[in-house]
């Protein structure tokens, strides 16, 4: 949560955020540390396989940190820190709140290695549950899948934030460029996308930006080409801040048709930023966006994106119309400073 600490730290919070360096080099740490400014920030080297994150200097880390702490968030749970970090707490005894960030949803409990997951359920992941003093769900969605693991005494629902995003205003002319951002991972829902643009006009392109799973985007990459749309879809893997903001100036649309999805971060991005979202009835805060006509859901096969594609694609007036609506509410519900205020709402309920 790179930006909720900041936000936290500006509402008056004493914010330290204690990682491992999984994914970062030394130039990825300091960046990292100066991004979460004015939180504290203590990193800690990584051994071995980033899938576990084993970071034993995190230990006394933990355990000096933990002890001058009021309350402790811990954001996912399959990983070696936030295990220890949850031991830590209930050894001290200090309150906890668990977000389990989307893991613990049983789409995304099958798709790796779930016999080992669910070993760790049954074991200390099930004691972190347990241990929790609250646990943070992002929607209604992701509170429907942990109630099998958590009673909904304990459950919270708290919705994330989003980095606001500015571009220049849409044209408001016929589009023809569709953009899609995010992990690339089954769960995203690609393959209906790539099935939906054959059905639209020829010259209407699609940038898919986001790493993933070598093999994976390596069978995206063959069903594209099997349709024919070598020309027509574009594959720019992980992209930065600067490229993100250049790719979403130049989209007409942002297609997001998540197969399962608890919040949408990026989802929310691409609204503060001013364009107009599609989007599936499988994605969390999918009833919030179609209650408030921010957006268009539905149900994500590629006949019905097709079709909601194609009608915004031609009619400019109502894709400004959802793109105005979205970005309202983005900017309004979904900013950083909200999701700290809720959060820090609920600190102060737990600690009372």
């Amino acid at each position: 949560m790179a930006s909720l600490a900041p936000a936290q730290a500006a509402l008056g919070l004493d914010v330290h955020v204690v990682a491992s360096s999984a994914g970062l080099d030394a130039d990825g740490v300091r960046a990292a540390s100066a991004r979460l400014a004015p939180a504290r920030v203590t990193i800690v080297p990584m051994v071995g396989s980033e899938r576990f994150e084993l970071a034993p200097a995190l230990l006394p880390v933990l355990a000096r940190e933990v002890a001058h702490a009021n309350l402790v968030h811990l954001h996912t749970v399959f990983t070696f820190p936030l295990g220890a970090a949850a031991l830590i707490a209930r050894l001290q005894h200090r309150p906890y709140v668990l977000r389990p960030a989307g893991t613990l949803d049983e789409v995304c409990l099958r798709e790796r290695s779930y016999p080992l997951k669910r070993l760790a359920l049954a074991t200390w992941v099930g004691a972190m549950l347990k241990g929790a003093a609250a646990v943070h769900s992002t929607s209604a969605l992701e509170s429907a899948g942990l109630s099998r693991w958590v009673e909904a005494a304990r459950l919270r629902e708290l919705e994330l934030g989003a980095d606001a995003i500015e571009v220049e205003e849409d044209r408001g002319a016929r589009g023809t460029r569709l953009l899609t951002l995010g992990r690339l991972h089954p769960i995203k829902g690609l393959e209906r996308l790539i099935d939906a643009l054959p059905g639209l006009a020829p010259d209407v392109s699609l940038i898919i930006a986001g790493d993933g799973d070598a093999a994976y985007v390596a069978g995206l990459r063959a069903q594209v080409r099997a349709r024919g749309l070598d020309t027509r879809v574009g594959f720019v893997g992980h992209v930065d801040e600067a490229r993100r903001r250049r790719l979403l100036e130049h989209a007409d649309l942002c297609v997001f048709p998540s197969r399962h999805e608890s919040f949408g971060v990026a989802i929310v991005e691409a609204m503060s930023a001013g364009r107009a979202v599609v989007l599936s009835d499988e994605v969390g805060i999918a009833p919030t966006i179609a209650a408030a006509h921010a957006g268009r859901v539905c149900t994500g096969q590629p006949a019905a994106l097709t079709e909601a594609i194609a009608g915004l694609l031609e009619d400019g007036t109502a894709r400004r119309r959802l793109a105005q609506a979205g970005q309202a509410l983005a900017r309004a519900r979904y900013s950083w400073r909200a999701a700290a205020e809720r959060t820090r709402a609920l600190y102060e309920e737990l600690l009372r």
